[in-house]
């Protein structure tokens, strides 16, 4: 867990960025 903590927060930060960026094209609404 101490090894896998960190990785689950880089994956879902990442994941959040990829959200938002599709987000983002398909919307339009953010520059």
């Amino acid at each position: 867990e101490e090894i896998l903590a960190p990785l689950a927060a880089d994956q879902r930060e990442s994941l959040g960025e990829l959200l938002s960026t599709l987000l983002d094209g398909t919307h339009g609404h953010r520059a």
